[in-house]
């Protein structure tokens, strides 16, 4: 605890409550050589099947994946609404001054685009887009496959299951465009907010919704579903974590025996733990690693850490080298594949700005860029250095998050970023991407990292230099 620099303990905190170069590199964008899954064992004993080879991601291992929230709606979309995730906190606004978001997105390919009340700096009326629309999906999907990332995971909330029945229009609209662009797909369940003794059921009967629908179990039907030792990958985010919630090992093992899996089999899956950063050493932000949850992490067959927040600077991340080795040492012990969680920076004044009838309550930290991006430097060490530190793959946070302000996606720069005062918040912003940083950079440097960690020579800890290829 001591070497957590007190200017961030305050954010760190506030975080366990949240979610979830060189010149010319020989690059390459095509699949490693993963052959179908042999018949051997797991730790536990259990036969892990043949891989199906109609499944065209066979295993996280070499692939760089992004997190994808897909949950912003539109104000004239076909939801009907308004401007779900854009709204100001305590209040339905989403005009200047007012707004939930610290990036504006770069709109410049958006096909769909809707009208806002927010104005670009020139005076034009700045547009926003809605995720449920299906071009919207089509352009994400494109440029991840433009800038060679391997796929999405997208994200499923207990919100999104009991009360957004449209954002199952949004898994639709990614599978279509993962189809069309090659690119890969999973479902995690965010489960961070889960208590315990609460009822399960409710994400059992999604599941088997949404593979009814949309065949993640059948290859033959949805070839660029994401497995794993030969069973379909789904992800779960919050186990063990220590954000004051008391869900327990049980319930994840009972989750895990009851999702239906390959041939259509209880528990015939394999399963992408998102947990906290400290989970093998416990303390801090994970639940002590003993008895039950032990057992959970060693039914699990991808390892993924939560690092948003964990590090606030390039020095205190170079720190992290020894716990990162060390859970490595474990999961190539028990035969597991890790791949932890990489962010280009983060910043959440205005989602944490809190609106009533009395005015506005400004966060403990009213300060933007709380985790500076350092024109990529943030992220790209991340990056390089799980690399060569001997991680498996990445899982990057987030595609589309510009909430927490940790989108990779393309932003726009100051002159394209409208303005965002009032008079009840008249320092109120939108920060931009640098202005001599292409707004695909991020992007670029995700894909950079996925063509390395899929075999592409060249790399170092240097920051690549942008270069486009359409």
């Amino acid at each position: 605890m001591s070497m957590i620099n007190a200017k961030y303990w305050l954010l760190f905190m506030m975080l366990l409550l949240v979610g979830c170069s060189s010149e010319n590199p020989q690059i390459s964008d095509s699949e490693p050589q993963t052959p179908a899954t042999p018949n051997n064992s797991d730790e536990s004993g259990d036969t892990i099947p043949d891989t199906p080879a109609s499944v065209i991601y066979k295993t996280f291992k070499g692939h760089v994946m992004c997190g994808y929230q897909g949950w912003f709606t539109a104000d004239g979309d076909w939801v009907n609404k308004g401007w779900q995730h854009l709204y100001a906190n305590g209040v339905s606004k989403f005009e200047p001054g007012f707004c939930s978001i610290e990036y504006w997105p770069d709109m410049s390919e958006y096909v769909k685009t809707y009208p806002t009340s927010f104005k670009y700096p020139d005076g034009t009326t700045a547009t926003f887009f809605s995720s449920a629309d299906y071009e919207t999906a089509d352009l994400h999907f494109k440029w991840m496959q433009q800038y060679g990332i391997d796929g999405a995971i997208i994200q499923r909330f207990k919100s999104t299951i009991t009360g957004r029945p449209w954002m199952t229009e949004v898994i639709a609209n990614a599978i279509k465009a993962a189809e069309k662009y090659g690119r890969a797909i999973m479902i995690e369940y965010d489960l961070s907010g889960l208590e315990k003794d609460e009822n399960l059921q409710y994400i059992i009967d999604d599941w088997e919704m949404l593979n009814s629908r949309f065949h993640f179990t059948d290859p033959e039907k949805c070839p660029n579903y994401m497995w794993e030792k030969g069973r379909p990958l789904v992800g779960f985010f919050g186990v063990s974590l220590n954000n004051g919630k008391d869900s327990t090992p049980d319930q994840y093992l009972e989750l895990m025996n009851k999702l239906v899996g390959r041939n259509n089999v209880p528990g015939e899956l394999s399963y992408l733990v998102g947990c906290g950063y400290y989970w093998l050493t416990s303390g801090n932000d994970s639940k002590p690693f003993t008895g039950q949850w032990e057992k959970v992490f060693k039914r699990a067959t991808v390892i993924s850490p939560w690092a948003v927040g964990r590090y606030s600077t390039l020095d205190y991340f170079r720190q992290k080298e020894s716990i990162v080795r060390t859970d490595i040492a474990w999961c190539k012990e028990f035969n597991k594949i890790y791949a932890p969680v990489a962010y280009p920076g983060f910043s959440w004044r205005n989602t944490q700005t809190v609106f009533d009838d009395a005015g506005i309550i400004l966060p403990n930290n009213d300060s933007y860029d709380a985790i500076p991006r350092l024109k990529g430097d943030f992220f790209w060490s991340q990056l390089a250095s799980y690399k060569e530190w001997g991680c498996d793959g990445v899982y990057v946070a987030m595609f589309d998050e510009i909430d927490e302000g940790t989108a990779i996606f393309k932003c726009s720069h100051k002159n394209y970023t409208p303005n965002n005062v009032s008079s009840v918040n008249p320092n109120g912003k939108f920060l931009s991407y640098d202005d001599d940083l292409d707004s695909g950079y991020y992007l670029f440097l995700a894909g950079e990292a996925a063509k390395w960690f899929r075999g592409a020579s060249g790399y170092t800890m240097e920051r690549p230099v942008y270069h486009f290829e359409n």
